[in-house]
């Protein structure tokens, strides 16, 4: 094989890698999520995060104290509640929300997502390894 020849192979498998690498990277960072929902205790949120983790549908559950207003059967509401952000990713969705659902002591749980347009690859990737739904 001719030098320009082993030189246009080198190339092409070195174009083929960075894009493997580009799509990886794109994939994972359109692929992440994170699913909030609030709830009543500390131990409740405790308890949540930690069986989502251990199921491995959520990388990682951040808990927040925070304080909510609300409208509630015809009345306007406000108590101190806990906010979990359930970092994970989009294929693992409906089973977060079927976990949190079935954890949830609330008649109408606020359970929604936010795609992270722009994550740093190597925590993207690692939401991702950690969100696998599988046991390990």
């Amino acid at each position: 094989m001719s030098q320009q020849a082993v030189l246009k192979n080198r190339q092409v498998s070195t174009d083929a890698a960075f894009h493997t690498i580009l799509v990886r990277r794109y994939t994972w960072q359109m692929d992440t999520i994170a699913v909030l929902t609030t709830i009543d205790s500390l131990d409740r949120a405790q308890a949540m995060a930690e069986a989502l983790v251990k199921r491995k549908l959520a990388a990682c559950v951040q808990i927040s104290s925070i304080e909510s207003v609300y409208r509630w059967q015809g009345e306007t509401r406000r108590e101190p509640e806990y906010r979990l952000m359930v970092k994970t990713v989009k294929k693992r969705y409906a089973d977060v929300e079927a976990a949190i659902r079935e954890l949830h002591t609330y008649d109408l749980p606020a359970i929604y997502a936010f795609e992270m347009t722009d994550a740093f690859a190597p925590y993207a990737e690692w939401v991702a390894d950690n969100s696998s739904g599988e046991k390990s």
